[in-house]
């Protein structure tokens, strides 16, 4: 709220804007709401919710403020004040400035309120945006092609958010002389070390000097791998085209393996024993697969009720992204706590959501009074437009009556 009304100010400052009044708490609660909202009642267009067509119309997101007011508010709407950040060269340049302080508090709280249990996993996650950014990335292979990169490390059961890195570039990296993928893990995991966590990666993060780095700190790891990664046995790269075929090796803890399914897959792991299962595959495969999604399945649940509406501002794209990592976390932490009353079955995570946005709403309005309607152009209607229209006269045979702009003449 603060921060929205000191950068109103500065805006107006330059350029006058005699419509604005500051906000308060609870209108930007119910500014939040609605944009949580929004991913619930979905609109192709804004001006659609006060529409007067009831074909469009929304009586929830109406009632909260006018179109005008909320237009206001989104256009002010800041998290920190930039006006005396850092800029590029000066010492504590942050490409993440204008959010840093929103991520600090969402990391201290996904760690604070939730236990980890014994299986993590860590992959990349994507918030879609398409507009100029210099650390904006294109990943071919996901959903979402353009956008910003974070990496993620989450419950594998049950897809909790722990914690998050938001990609940069190569220029914000802690040590450049350490692959990427290996820098990843090791500062995402830091905080699970020592609590005998196994890790589940795939082939970009994982290496046999990630594995043995983990296992120094009683952290274990489950992954495919690329078979060029430096310390990989040549047994585990050899060729097979007999489906089934299974390779392994091992040294202490560290078990290489190759399996032949459709094609040939790799694994290195630390937490897993030789041999096949019953079913013939090799044990590090199927905990992979079952373990690996826990990323997957937090996007795949922030993807049905997403937060907010498009812009051009990119910090605000993640801002939301938080926001609906933040509702799906207490949704979890909500659904698997104990509780003294019965939960129906139909109670998913978008009436979850929709109670969140009422818990902030708390029946705030910021219309003065509720049954003023929209301002708008008087319509123009078909009977009133009366151009050429010949019309019977008493004592004269026809007259042309002709209406131009609500002036009339007879010709």
């Amino acid at each position: 709220m603060a921060e929205t009304n000191l950068y109103a100010a500065q805006c107006i400052a330059v350029s006058p804007n005699s419509s604005w009044y500051n906000t308060c708490v609870e209108e930007m609660r119910a500014f939040l709401c609605m944009q949580i909202m929004f991913g619930i009642r979905g609109r192709p267009r804004l001006w659609m919710y006060w529409s007067e067509d009831k074909r469009f119309h929304d009586a929830f997101i109406s009632s909260i403020m006018t179109i005008n007011r909320f237009k206001n508010i989104s256009r002010y709407f800041h998290c920190r004040d930039t006006a005396n950040a850092p800029t590029r060269g000066q010492q504590g340049f942050d490409l993440l400035f204008k959010v840093r302080n929103i991520i600090n508090t969402t990391q201290a709280t996904f760690r604070a309120h939730f236990q980890a249990q014994r299986e993590l996993s860590v992959d990349e996650a994507m918030v879609g945006f398409k507009g100029r950014l210099s650390f904006k990335q294109y990943m071919p292979a996901k959903p979402t092609k353009w956008g910003i990169k974070v990496w993620t490390v989450s419950d594998a059961r049950l897809g909790y958010c722990l914690g998050y890195d938001v990609y940069t570039g190569k220029a914000s990296r802690v040590d450049p002389k350490r692959p990427l993928g290996f820098e990843v893990v090791d500062e995402l995991c830091r905080p699970h070390f020592m609590k005998g966590h196994h890790v589940y990666v795939d082939r970009f993060f994982n290496s046999v000097d990630l594995a043995t780095h983990l296992l120094l700190h009683n952290t274990y790891l489950c992954g495919t791998i690329l078979q060029n990664r430096k310390g990989l046995p040549p047994f585990v790269k050899l060729k097979s085209k007999t489906r089934g075929e299974l390779r392994q090796m091992q040294r202490g803890n560290l078990v290489a393996t190759s399996y032949r399914d459709k094609r040939t897959i790799t694994l290195i792991s630390t937490n897993q024993v030789m041999g096949p299962a019953a079913d013939g595959r090799p044990h590090p495969l199927i905990d992979y697969n079952r373990f690996m999604g826990g990323v997957d399945k937090l996007d795949q649940q922030q993807s049905y009720n997403p937060v907010g509406r498009a812009g051009k501002k990119w910090w605000r794209y993640l801002v939301w992204h938080l926001i609906n990592a933040s509702i799906y976390n207490a949704f979890v932490v909500w659904k698997y706590s104990p509780h003294d009353y019965d939960i129906p079955n139909s109670y998913d995570l978008m009436m979850f959501t929709a109670d969140v946005a009422e818990g902030l709403l708390n029946g705030f309005t910021s219309r003065k009074l509720p049954d003023r309607k929209a301002t708008r152009a008087t319509p123009v209607r078909p009977e009133t437009i009366r151009h050429h229209v010949i019309e019977k006269i008493s004592g004269r045979k026809k007259t042309v009556h002709t209406v131009h702009y609500g002036t009339e003449k007879n010709s």
